[in-house]
């Protein structure tokens, strides 16, 4: 009887060790860092650019980022959004993260209300942002006025974090998933020890009135 409560006693510690290994417990956020608790310490992620071509900029107060290439072909993938988030990897389903209805999900963060149809152009492939691995999915966004835009939805993850994103090009011309290996080779999610190292400002801070969104030309070509 006593070895029988020993051994359930390891298999409830083991238990509660998995589960705290699993608790992804927020500890601070912005734009482009995340922060939770886990194993009795504070840890850190962080959005850097790797290519100087590729810049990145605090989109809103929502904890949505923006990244552009301005010099990048217009054929080329030419920026888009991206969010870090936490999540236990016992909960995540990333190839349901980048079907058409959660990619509709995010754009609604950044565009408001949508009248626009989205579509899948093809399966969810493998994708990775360092060594964040996941999926990424080419999606068709069709508007009411018949006009498509391809955009790649982009989900990745490691640990706690979950790195998403809605990526296309200059014009929303035609994509394929092969475009993500120039913007895998440019930005990276980077692990820190926060207290021991600053969380870099954007580059461009905003003032005033948080901004909502992109210009208007830019927002019609979504809806």
């Amino acid at each position: 009887m006593g070895r029988f409560i020993g051994v359930m006693l390891v298999l409830l510690l083991a238990v509660r060790s998995a589960a705290a290994g699993e608790a992804c417990l927020m500890h601070d956020e912005g734009p482009f860092h995340i922060e939770w608790g886990g194993q009795g310490q504070v840890l850190g992620a962080r959005i850097v650019s790797r290519d100087p071509r590729w810049e990145l900029e605090e989109f809103d107060w929502h904890g949505t980022s923006s990244v552009v290439c301005k010099t990048c072909a217009d054929d080329q993938l030419y920026g888009g959004f991206l969010w870090l988030a936490l999540n236990g990897p016992s909960r995540r389903d990333l190839e349901q993260a980048v079907a058409p209805g959660a990619t509709e999900s995010r754009m609604r963060r950044v565009f408001g209300t949508l009248r626009s149809d989205f579509r899948a152009e093809g399966d969810a492939v493998a994708a990775a942002i360092g060594t964040l691995q996941g999926r990424g999915r080419v999606i068709a966004i069709r508007d009411p006025n018949g006009r498509v835009n391809d955009v790649i939805s982009l989900a990745v993850a490691e640990g706690c974090v979950e790195l998403f994103g809605i990526l296309s090009t200059k014009n929303g011309a035609e994509l394929s998933p092969d475009r993500l290996r120039a913007f895998a080779s440019a930005i990276e999610v980077e692990r820190y020890q926060p207290g021991l190292e600053p969380v870099p400002p954007p580059k461009r801070s905003p003032s005033g009135e948080a901004r909502r969104g992109p210009e208007p030309k830019q927002r019609k070509s979504f809806r």
